[in-house]
């Protein structure tokens, strides 16, 4: 088949468009939206430097307000195919965010103990100090 003539192509790509824009507009307006977008920002969190979680943080409050005053005036969706995306597509996202952190928990840890044994092996100057006065 050829390329379509362009009157269908217009037609096409704003019925299309149209669709994406309700569908974006029925996720937002999810009761379950809030707790995914957090958890979405949740794995951007991690090994994020402070200041750019703290913007995270800030951007999750400010969501979180937007969220609420949508919500007052809307009924709960009632679509159960959008409820189980909503609600698969967020237990991934926390899977996602344990599988990142893990590596750094596992990292911080290792270095706390070899911070340990170090300190456990260095000789302070003061024990140093009597250890050279007791050799003369």
């Amino acid at each position: 088949m050829g390329p379509l003539p362009s009157l269908c192509r217009s037609s096409y790509s704003s019925s299309a468009g149209g669709d994406v824009e309700a569908i974006k507009a029925r996720i937002i307006s999810h009761p379950h939206y809030y707790s995914l977008l957090t958890a979405y920002l949740e794995c951007n969190k991690v090994g994020a430097p402070p200041e750019v979680s703290a913007r995270l943080t800030e951007i999750a409050q400010e969501v979180e307000a937007r969220q609420r005053t949508v919500l007052s005036g809307l009924a709960a969706a009632t679509e159960p195919e959008l409820n189980q995306f909503m609600e698969a597509y967020h237990e991934m996202l926390v899977k996602f965010r344990e599988e990142l952190t893990r590596p750094l928990e596992e990292a911080m840890e290792f270095m706390r103990r070899v911070e340990s044994q170090l300190n456990s092996l260095s000789i302070s100057e003061r024990s140093l100090r009597s250890i050279l006065s007791s050799e003369h």
